[in-house]
């Protein structure tokens, strides 16, 4: 039976909260649910606004890789996870944002062999504006010479669709130290300060699984066993997320009504109506 008990209420242009339950939910025109939640409200459809506002809530079996949402929690093989990347998941939900991508990223993070890695790495994405692709992996610059070979050495070719590995326990895990044995990729003030005037910069494609150290210093780069080079450097990478071949496939804006928007190509899969999930 649909609750018609009205709760205690607050609406402005921006937001609303409601009180369910004792406790006060509030939301901003930047949830994914906004225009729908105040016409539950219009409609007096209580509990469809509740199950509208808690995003995770909503869903209750969703997997993707190891990792699984059940029941409005993250999962990795069996196990919760509580970290930076399950806060950006739901946050991105909330705002109508690609999240399956980080669901895949935080799947490939786990599945990395490195404390300190699992621990740190997103962060550093977020403070260098790297962004994730459509399979979880992430992109980040790179500076070569001319002829696409490393700065270092000069012998390791960097030509666009070239993957590029070495021996893990080659790599120094050590993150006290800024520079040291590995593979170097970082933000585009790292190569800009690396490189100079020499050479070109590319994009270069990481699993997170690969990712042996974040240096602790700011040094604006990582360390890797292995990477791809998907492309030479055009511009700044500026959207939230790329395709599996570092392509353009979606874009943030707001929408006349305020709202969050995805490119209309990119295709997140989510449909907000809950209808792809088990509901329970």
């Amino acid at each position: 039976m649909q609750n018609t008990n009205t709760p205690p209420i607050i609406q402005t242009p921006n937001s609303i909260t409601v009180v369910f339950d004792n406790k006060p939910h509030s939301i901003s025109r930047e949830h994914v649910s906004f225009l729908k939640v105040r016409k539950a409200i219009a409609e007096s459809d209580w509990d469809l606004a509740q199950k509208l506002i808690d995003v995770r809530s909503t869903i209750k079996n969703f997997v993707s890789g190891d990792c699984e949402i059940r029941n409005g929690t993250i999962y990795y093989q069996g196990e919760e996870v509580h970290n930076t990347v399950v806060d950006r998941i739901f946050k991105f939900m909330e705002e109508g944002m690609p999240w399956k991508p980080l669901l895949k990223f935080l799947s490939n993070l786990m599945a990395n062999p490195s404390y300190n890695a699992r621990k740190e790495l997103y962060n550093f994405l977020e403070n260098e504006n790297l962004p994730v692709t459509e399979d979880g992996h992430f992109l980040a610059y790179k500076a070569v010479s001319d002829d696409y070979k490393d700065l270092w050495t000069g012998t390791i070719d960097n030509s666009v669709g070239t993957t590029v590995t070495m021996t893990r326990n080659r790599v120094d895990d050590n993150t006290n130290h800024g520079c040291s044995a590995g593979l170097h990729a970082g933000s585009i003030d790292y190569v800009e300060s690396y490189g100079g005037q020499r050479g070109r910069k590319v994009i270069v494609k990481i699993n997170p699984c690969d990712v042996v150290s974040v240096p602790s210093e700011d040094c604006r780069k990582l360390r890797c066993c292995s990477y791809t080079v998907t492309s030479d450097f055009g511009s700044i990478l500026q959207d939230s997320c790329y395709g599996e071949n570092g392509e353009h496939v979606v874009t943030t804006r707001k929408s006349e009504s305020g709202l969050a928007e995805a490119d209309s190509h990119f295709d997140d899969g989510y449909n907000w109506d809950g209808s792809e999930f088990n509901m329970g």
